[in-house]
């Protein structure tokens, strides 16, 4: 049956990282670099990135603010500004965590001019997850020789209580802790040494030559490169869980969504189900589930899946296996229905109009000729459609109903669902455009965009296919094509395709790297978002070379020419111009490689009066009174213009002193 939902139902399941570049490899680190693959791993997902002139800068070191940018990335964690077409359940959960973590912040942020506040999401995030700990936010800032509070480096240790939690085996680390793991473990903090004897013992970290651990060393940018990508190797290995009466969804990996409602439940497999889960803000997305996972009632008793009713609220974890997104663990919660036993006798009443509001905690509020008039729906309330028996979730605004009320409730529905003169005919919708395509075991589930709507159809596996005149198949439709169907009985018969041949010349605006990345360019004023498949070719005639996904660099001027949404070529023109800061000097290391500035206001985030710790090596010019001059004469209280030859790089081409 056709459902209308206010969203895209992710029926693809898809979040994986992915992308389709020719790894570039850095001037600084050799393919013999101990930590070559580690690196090429951290750029290809994106978690870790160089500069555009093909530095990575392996040795230098990482404070905390950088580290939590880095692990939030692998923890799941998008920034809207940066991917705006981020799927928008995710954007509320962080945000919504963000209001929850902030005032703990602004503890040490209001504390210290020197915080990071651009790192400010990334940290939340990561105590959200439970990844990191409030008390922990002490270890950020450290005093420097002048007794100056400056942003602290990372040590190794550190580094390895952060990933093993990520790993969700902190409590299996400290069960199984045995001393004597390093000869230097003694050096180590008595709460850390689990942390880092259970990495020992999964291969993630080694001895030096006298079994030393490096206590207290820094962590550089090679070894958080190494370290990382060894554990998030080891996340997207995990498997989902199956059934245990000592299992808890706090012991669980994966994301935790709260407060979800089942909204429909499919037969995927013998073994699987699909399953349509509601959010608190009211939208939806398919997952997939084994019949073996592990179910808590709200009593904390495990339960079969076939006890599961459709409208029961849940906490779930959603972890992401291969290429598709599974419920791995589920919690069944309390005051999920309306206790029948509460509802008192009284006489029946009949009201007859359209359907105007559906709320998700039950109620359903429908204009008669009259009035307008809002009940809760019973739980056991009988929905009925024209044919066969439906549930809550198939009322629908717009519907034409005829409900019967007992004491405030609705006892009884029934839905004139469709406006079809005839159910059983044959009929046309025109005037759809083909958003997303999942096969079943029997049938394919076709999501396509009727104006501002997504709409769900059933397509038989016999359906006649034709694109652009010729006969074709689904897996031909390309997203964006404008499609035609013939629908019987609910289903899709036949299905004629449209597709959009584009040429378009615009500013890259967002790159989202997903399975399919996804590319947004401002054209005339106007954005436009275009789909990386494994079929398109991307091109930089700035170096004449075949360049990846990961190689684009935001604000660049982009060709695209384009299959509908599907990009068949996209031709680099040009680079963004130079970046620049302006800004006061606040502190300059006693080596004078770098110094940190509160900048006035940078452009590609939109934050004004930050802190930036920026790094001058001795090929940055320095320019005093309007002369060269060297790095070691830049002070504290300076007013200071700085020029990055490309947005991308790591260190400034220029610092100009303003007199």
């Amino acid at each position: 049956m056709k459902k209308r939902i206010n969203k895209l139902i992710a029926v693809l399941g898809i979040s994986a990282l992915f992308n389709f570049s020719i790894l570039a490899s850095y001037t600084d680190v050799s393919t013999s670099h101990w930590a070559y693959e580690s690196i090429m791993y951290m750029q290809q997902n994106g978690y870790m990135v160089g500069t555009s002139s093909g530095e990575f800068f392996p040795n230098q070191t990482v404070n905390y603010f950088e580290m939590c940018e880095i692990l939030a990335k692998v923890a799941g964690y998008e920034d809207e500004q940066i991917n705006p077409d981020m799927d928008e359940t995710l954007k509320q959960q962080i945000r919504d965590n963000y209001e929850q973590q902030i005032s703990k912040i602004e503890v040490y942020s209001n504390k210290y001019v020197s915080w990071s506040v651009i790192a400010n999401q990334e940290i939340a995030y990561l105590l959200g997850k439970g990844y990191l700990l409030e008390s922990e936010l002490e270890n950020f800032m450290v005093a420097d020789a002048n007794g100056n509070m400056v942003r602290a480096t990372v040590k190794k240790e550190d580094l390895a209580v952060i990933l093993v939690r990520m790993l969700h085996k902190e409590v299996t680390a400290q069960n199984d802790y045995v001393e004597g793991a390093f000869s230097d473990e003694d050096k180590i903090e008595e709460y850390k040494r689990p942390h880092v004897a259970y990495l020992k013992s999964i291969g993630i970290i080694q001895g030096d030559g006298n079994g030393e651990f490096g206590a207290g060393t820094n962590v550089t940018r090679a070894t958080m490169a190494k370290m990382t990508a060894d554990v998030a190797e080891l996340m997207e290995l995990d498997n989902p869980p199956t059934n245990s009466e000592n299992a808890a969804l706090n012991d669980a990996t994966g994301e935790m969504i709260n407060n979800a409602i089942i909204s429909k439940m499919l037969n995927k497999s013998n073994t699987e189900k699909y399953v349509l889960v509601e959010f608190e803000d009211g939208n939806t997305s398919f997952y997939s589930m084994s019949n073996a996972i592990t179910i808590l009632d709200e009593d904390s008793n495990v339960i079969d899946v076939d006890n599961l009713s459709i409208g029961t609220k849940v906490d779930i974890i959603v972890e992401l296996i291969g290429s598709s997104e599974y419920i791995t663990t589920m919690k069944v919660l309390s005051g999920t229905t309306v206790d029948d036993e509460a509802i008192p006798d009284g006489v029946l009443s009949r009201h007859q109009g359209e359907v105007t509001r559906v709320e998700r905690t039950g109620s359903v509020t429908i204009q008669t000729a009259d009035e307008t008039l809002t009940y809760l729906v019973n739980d056991k309330a009988s929905i009925n459609l024209i044919d066969e028996k439906g549930d809550f979730f198939d009322i629908e605004v717009g519907d034409n109903v005829i409900i019967y009320v007992q004491n405030s409730y609705i006892m009884a529905v029934d839905i004139d669902k469709y406006a079809y003169p005839d159910e059983d005919s044959v009929h046309t919708v025109n005037s759809l455009y083909v958003q997303s395509i999942l096969k079943t075991r029997d049938e394919y589930l076709l999501a396509v965009r009727d104006g501002s709507d997504i709409e769900i159809y059933s397509v038989s596996f016999d359906a006649i296919i034709t694109r652009d005149g010729e006969p074709s198949s689904m897996t031909s439709l390309k997203v964006g094509d404008r499609l035609s169907l013939e629908v019987e009985n609910d289903i899709v018969i036949s299905a004629t395709a449209v597709s959009e041949q584009l040429q378009v010349t615009g500013t890259l605006q967002a790159i989202a790297i997903k399975y399919e990345p996804e590319i947004t360019i401002l054209v005339d004023g106007e954005e436009k978002t275009f789909i990386v498949t494994q079929n398109s070719s991307l091109y930089d005639d700035e170096i004449n070379q075949v360049i990846g996904v990961m190689d684009l660099e935001l604000y660049s001027t982009v060709t695209i020419t384009a299959d509908s949404s599907e990009i068949k070529t996209l031709e680099v023109d040009s680079y963004p111009r130079a970046l620049r800061y302006k800004g006061v000097i606040q502190s300059v290391s006693k080596s004078g490689d770098s110094i940190e500035v509160l900048v006035e206001y940078d452009m590609l985030t939109d934050t004004s009066m930050f802190m930036k710790d920026i790094s001058i090596p001795t090929t940055t010019n320095v320019i005093i009174h309007g002369r060269e001059s060297i790095r070691s004469r830049l002070e504290a209280g300076m007013e200071v213009l700085i020029t990055y030859e490309a947005y991308a790089d790591m260190v400034p081409k220029e610092v100009f002193v303003l007199d």
